[in-house]
């Protein structure tokens, strides 16, 4: 080695700490922003062009202080790299970067920046890659009843104007429990908060108040010193109006381990680089890296403002954030539990109004540590994790041993677990999951899902699940009649004689249940006769979650989740009055049923012993008529205006009151279920077609029900297309 190497005046880079970067930066931003294209400034970690070579021992690193070759191309975020030896540095933003040649030396971003003590600061100049997203709201995500949790829209109407954000997650101050979102959506205290799902609104809570905006950055940071600097941490809690309606879960990604505590002493760069991840209510599951820390975005009357972290694109890959992000959850990924590290605010916006393709966040732990609560990490992870699928469930798990056919019934028991989830096994985060059982596709991939994997049938598929028919018709030839009226004559079970009635009672949801089991009790008969068991089984078990929604009242009525003709006090976003048992749709099918679960197995299984033949069913339309005919006895046991009283009146008295009426239609759910499995058996004949009665492969299922052409969801104006009697396949070899 050589000794004068030991006396050299040459800057280590590598030892610079982040307090020598803040000063620098500090020193300087006024200076740096002045430049031609500079909008901003941050600290991280020099990043190199992917293109460049790497350092050997003829070339070590610390050459690439030098000064490089004039009129080098852009570095962007996508083009460059942050290597192992990359050393600290100031980051300098431009919006549009310009050849040194043609700029004059007073214009140019000087590559090091030189502090009275002799330091010296890297500089590295980063061109901010821009979004080809506008800056126009984007859709949110389809979102079911299920759980509430973070990755969801939460919203508010301010002055005539809609706000949408994402919920964050779930913290607590000891007493409440609240959920943390951004505070220019929570807004004042008491303020209405609600959430979306089946596109519907419902509200969550309300406005806690307590809330962070622009706060000093000697409070966040005490240990450094930064002049006129305000720290946007932009934080919200939301006081929830019912902890049952909620997971600690995170939409996509699940249960998440313990939260980064960062700061001022252990906030260091080795974040830069780190992967990280998260899920918003309207760019779905975000895969992205930290850039950069302490963002310094924006200077105001003398102040500047800075956010905690860069949040963009992992080299080449493609990342988008939205509006309606903002509240969303980061976290760190590792290789157990990801830990949750920041919630975003917001992103960047040029002078040219592009959108940046990064994202805006705070940290966390600083986010609780001033406003004094804790995350919650473990609320109700063991209970249902999608509303209805318990119940779902259950009545297809039951059918698979209410069957009678010896064969059919081997044959389903074998595949219950592809079926259904027992009652006693708690259901998982089945978004992650590469399968689903077949009793939840319905809600779990037809209506939730929505990648090049699945086929996402949304809208369309929304209709199957429900058929509203107890709306008395105004005019026409069946004036002072409901469609439960019209339907006791079997020749109005018509695709013709529903859109008359659904246009004469102005429903424009126009829901389709009964055609939907005749749809697929035709294509169970066409797979049995082919031969082909694996579409049998799992055509049978898709028809279970709809049979399942034809015994439940609220699936019935128009009085699903509460009277619009009987209007409350309560104001939904729109500032519109809400009815007055809003709510009562998951109350009655979530809830209850979940918090009841043990006594329905155990009734069903009182009511199942002592069980009738069950009904030959030959055709489609006679299954329609099965279904109608069990849809019209829910009714009559369980009026849905019976619900709501109940529901209006005490809640918590609905499984005293209601709860041995909602085991019985279950019951005679699981009947009719078991009834058109074994009558599309029998038609088939697949005592002589179908040999194997094998477990099925869970991929093979999976093939199948992603097939678009399996069992296709079209709208009641175009459902006749698919209720060809008994259609024909080709046997299977």
């Amino acid at each position: 080695m050589d000794q004068s190497d030991s006396l050299t005046t040459e800057a280590n880079f590598a030892a610079l700490s982040i307090t020598d970067l803040i000063e620098a930066r500090d020193q300087y931003h006024v200076f740096l922003t002045n430049k031609p294209n500079v909008v901003a400034t941050a600290i991280g970690l020099y990043r190199i062009r992917i293109d460049e070579k790497w350092p050997t021992k003829e070339e070590p690193s610390l050459k690439r202080a030098e000064k490089p070759s004039v009129d080098k191309a852009a570095r962007t975020f996508s083009n460059s790299e942050v290597r192992p030896y990359s050393w600290p540095a100031v980051l300098v933003f431009v919006d549009n970067w310009t050849e040194e040649s043609k700029l004059s030396a007073s214009e140019v971003v000087p590559k090091t920046l030189f502090m009275q003590d002799g330091r010296r600061i890297p500089v590295c100049v980063i061109e901010a890659p821009k979004d080809a997203t506008s800056n126009s709201p984007a859709q949110v995500q389809p979102f079911d009843r299920n759980l509430m949790r973070g990755g969801r829209p939460v919203g508010t109407t301010v002055q005539g104007q809609e706000r949408i954000a994402s919920i964050g997650c779930l913290v607590s101050d000891g007493h409440y429990t609240y959920a943390l979102t951004n505070k220019h959506v929570t807004g004042e205290a008491g303020t209405q908060l609600y959430s979306v799902a089946n596109g519907e609104t419902f509200p969550i809570g309300t406005s806690s108040g307590l809330q962070l905006g622009k706060v000093p950055f000697s409070d966040v940071y005490p240990r450094w010193n930064a002049r006129g600097v305000l720290c946007n941490l932009d934080i919200g809690l939301i006081k929830i109006e019912d902890v049952r309606r909620w997971t600690a879960r995170i939409e996509d990604i699940g249960e998440f381990g313990k939260v980064f505590d960062l700061n001022s002493f252990n906030l260091t760069l080795r974040l830069i680089g780190a992967k990280v991840t998260a899920f918003g209510a309207v760019s779905g599951r975000m895969h992205a890296e930290i850039q950069g820390l302490l963002y310094r975005y924006k200077s105001t009357g003398g102040n500047e403002y800075v956010c905690d972290f860069l949040i963009g694109a992992s080299g080449n890959e493609t990342f988008e954030t939205h509006h309606g992000d903002s509240g969303t959850l980061w976290l760190l990924k590792t290789e157990n539990k990801p830990r949750p590290i920041a919630v975003q605010w917001g992103g960047h916006v040029l002078g040219s109004h592009t959108k940046l393709s990064y994202a805006l966040a705070t940290c966390l732990s600083t986010a609780c540590r001033m406003l004094e609560v804790e995350p919650i990490a473990d609320l109700n992870l063991v209970g249902d994790e999608y509303w209805g699928a318990r119940g779902h469930y259950t009545i297809a798990d039951k059918a698979c041993d209410v069957v009678q056919n010896p064969k059919l019934k081997e044959l389903m028991q074998n595949n219950r677990r592809n079926i259904a989830i027992p009652a006693e096994v708690a259901i998982p985060a089945l978004t992650k999951e590469p399968f689903v059982p077949l009793a939840d596709v319905p809600d779990m991939v037809w209506k939730v899902r929505s990648s090049d994997a699945i086929a996402n049938r949304t809208p369309r598929e929304n209709p199957n699940h429900f058929a509203d028919m107890d709306r008395v018709c105004p005019s026409g030839r069946f004036k002072g009649q409901t469609l439960l009226d019209i339907c006791k004559d079997p020749s109005n079970v018509s695709v013709d004689v529903w859109i008359e009635y659904y246009r004469a009672v102005g429903d424009k949801g126009m829901g389709l249940l009964p055609f939907r089991i005749w749809q697929g009790f035709e294509e169970m008969v066409a797979y049995v006769r082919a031969g082909d068991v694996e579409r049998f089984v799992c055509a049978a078990g898709v028809l279970s979650h709809y049979l399942g929604d034809s015994c439940q009242p609220l699936h019935i009525s128009y009085l699903h989740d509460g009277d619009p003709e009987d209007l409350g006090d309560k104001l939904d976003r729109h500032g519109n009055p809400m009815p007055r048992a809003a709510g009562v749709h998951e109350e009655y099918e979530t809830k209850m049923i979940n918090r009841n679960i043990a006594e329905i197995v155990q009734g069903l299984k009182n009511k199942l012993h002592s069980l009738h033949k069950l009904p030959t069913i030959e055709t489609g339309k006679e299954a329609a008529l099965e279904v109608i005919k069990l849809m019209s006895n829910t009714f009559e046991k369980l009026p849905p205006t019976t619900i709501l009283d109940v529901y209006n009146e005490d809640k918590d008295s609905m499984w005293e009151k209601l709860g041995d009426d909602t085991i019985s239609v279950m019951a005679s759910g699981i009947l009719l279920t078991a009834a058109i499995w074994e009558s599309a058996w029998n038609v088939g004949k697949g005592d002589t077609t179908i040999n194997s009665t094998r477990q099925i492969n869970q991929d093979k299922l999976v093939e199948i029900y992603t097939d678009e052409d399996f069992l296709p969801s079209r709208t009641l104006l175009h459902v006749a297309e698919v209720l060809t009697p008994q259609k024909v396949l080709t046997p299977v070899s």
